[in-house]
């Protein structure tokens, strides 16, 4: 191939929109943008030299003859569309068997970054670059979300672009550079043993035996909604948290722990009529109940109970603080207590420890009783 000089010399076009380069190759003017019109392998294709100005265009169309007649030129596919990727990203993490939680977690994440840049006429997954995550985090902060929320869903979006980039779905990482800085912590909320007490007394019926349950074994609430009586043991006294064919805990793992003098209390006194330890009260589906409590239920209860206990901040997670807290300063090893409750390092379980002013004086005068009796 032998490249052709300027539009006026021999071989070029009059068009001065078009310019023949070689055999194989020409550049055409659309717009205000050039394009090179390929020749190869039988297949005529157009690709944008990504310029208006016709000198810089036929330099870079004389690069693509050189790799054209070296053997070397790859064509430069579209990326793929960000709503495509999603779809491929989504259903690999269900064959994966990601938790459905999770999955539906993702999904609502990365539909929401669809939207989004929907607005900003940014379509393919090429265009998730540095400049549109930051704002898409503005985005964020202004609709109210908080420093965490916001992290985590950058991770998200930033898991997406990783899976293109290993699937070849990319040329290269539109991200690169990208710096997502986890949060500092927010202090969670903890119950201490009296407020758990409060709690319970002021909790409707049907609800404190599932939080009584919760505040003594650590378990999550879709833990407790998924537990079947044949996860518990009562003979050798422990709970069994199960991977089942339609769930599977957070952590993917299965465990079991010692059943508390209360929990047992707990299930003692439930009834035996459905598979599952906590059931919902009849309605017109299940007219004779049975069937799951709903975890949503759970929190809305536990609203109400709080408000009549006058205490200010909670959630049904809080309870697995309480739990955690509990434990240590009954002198648990924090490594047992991360194997009853699921996590797989101390840092989670010493995040979750608070101790209340009162806890922190009884702990201490412990230490002072101890000493004097040393003394003696």
């Amino acid at each position: 191939m032998v490249p052709i000089g300027n539009s006026g010399t021999s071989g070029s076009s009059p068009d001065q929109n078009r310019e023949r380069i070689d055999d194989n190759l020409n550049i055409f003017k659309r717009g205000r943008k050039w394009y090179a019109q390929i020749q190869m392998d039988r297949r005529q294709i157009r690709q944008s030299l990504k310029t208006s100005n016709k000198d810089v265009a036929r330099k870079r169309a004389i690069q693509i003859a050189a790799k054209l007649a070296q053997g070397t030129f790859q064509v430069v596919k579209k990326a793929l569309l960000i709503v495509e990727a999603v779809a491929a990203y989504l259903k690999v993490l269900a064959a994966d068997n990601r938790a459905a939680n999770t999955i539906k977690r993702y999904e609502g994440i990365l539909y929401r970054f669809i939207s989004f840049a929907d607005g900003q006429k940014a379509f393919r997954l090429d265009r998730v670059d540095l400049l549109l995550m930051d704002s898409y985090r503005a985005h964020r902060k202004g609709k109210g979300a908080s420093s965490k929320t916001i992290h985590i869903e950058c991770t998200v979006i930033r898991q997406l672009v990783n899976f293109a980039m290993r699937r070849k779905l990319l040329h290269s990482d539109p991200l690169c550079g990208f710096k997502n800085r986890k949060p500092t912590p927010t202090e969670q909320p903890n119950f201490s043993i009296e407020e758990v007490e409060t709690i319970l007394a002021n909790a409707h019926e049907r609800w404190k035996p599932a939080f009584e349950f919760l505040a003594f074994t650590g378990m999550r609430i879709n833990e407790l909604v998924n537990l079947e009586w044949s996860d518990v043991d009562l003979k050798k006294g422990l709970i069994n948290i199960r991977i089942k064919p339609f769930w599977k805990p957070k952590d993917g793992d299965a465990r079991m722990f010692p059943i508390h003098s209360r929990v047992r209390a707990v299930l003692d006194s439930l009834p035996r009529t459905s598979r599952w330890v906590f059931t919902g009260v009849p309605c017109k589906k299940f007219p004779k109940g049975g069937q799951q409590v709903f975890d949503r239920r759970a929190l809305s209860a536990l609203k109400t109970a709080l408000k009549r206990a006058g205490i200010a901040e909670g959630k049904v997670h809080t309870f697995r603080h309480f739990f955690i807290t509990y434990c240590i300063n009954k002198g648990v090893s924090p490594f047992m207590i991360a194997e009853w409750v699921g996590h797989s390092s101390l840092a989670m379980v010493m995040r979750y420890y608070r101790a209340s002013a009162k806890e922190s004086r009884r702990i201490m005068d412990g230490l002072a009783d101890g000493d004097e009796e040393e003394a003696k």
